[in-house]
């Protein structure tokens, strides 16, 4: 292919040669035409490479329920319907109530953050507020957790960041 330079463009050879080709005059006219349809076709391709690489939503999370559609609970599936930190025998406590939200029996992990005055944090602890038992769908159980015995800790952040279905043998 001629585009009225002394270049040639090669078939299946040097590509970069090709695309130097590109720029090339003819009739005294640059060829911006050629130059813009291989930059949009390599902007397409650009788009949909990215466009395959993003993560897909979750399977089938049932958004009323916050299960997922294999029968298994998600975090969503919980509600934390109150707490409050509280001092007691020397030691900051977390009580209050976990509600199971969601249509499967499943028990719940709650994280507790236990920050001092500033807001800085003091202590971290994670616990399955009714052991290895399976709160059944509606049902509530009771949180009363202890979280540190630095006296710093004024305030606490609770949220669910696991579920699960306990095998009931």
């Amino acid at each position: 292919m001629n585009f009225g330079s002394n270049r040639q463009c090669t078939r299946g050879g040097d590509v970069l040669a090709d695309i130097c080709s590109l720029g090339a005059v003819r009739n005294g006219r640059r060829l911006g035409l050629l130059r813009t349809i291989l930059l949009m076709v390599l902007g397409v391709t650009l788009m949909l490479s990215l466009v395959g690489c993003t993560k897909p939503p979750a399977a089938s999370e049932d958004a009323a329920t916050g299960n997922s559609g294999n029968g298994k609970p998600s975090v969503a599936s919980f509600k934390i319907v109150s707490y409050q930190g509280k001092w007691e025998y020397g030691r900051f406590r977390i009580v209050g109530e976990l509600k199971n939200t969601g249509t499967v029996a499943a028990g719940a992990e709650i994280e507790v953050i236990a920050r001092d005055s500033d807001g800085v944090l003091v202590d971290s602890k994670q616990f399955w507020p009714n052991s290895i038992n399976n709160i059944p769908p509606g049902g509530t159980c009771g949180i009363d957790f202890s979280i540190t015995e630095d006296p710093a800790a004024v305030t606490l952040e609770a949220k669910v960041v696991e579920a699960t279905v306990w095998s009931q043998e």
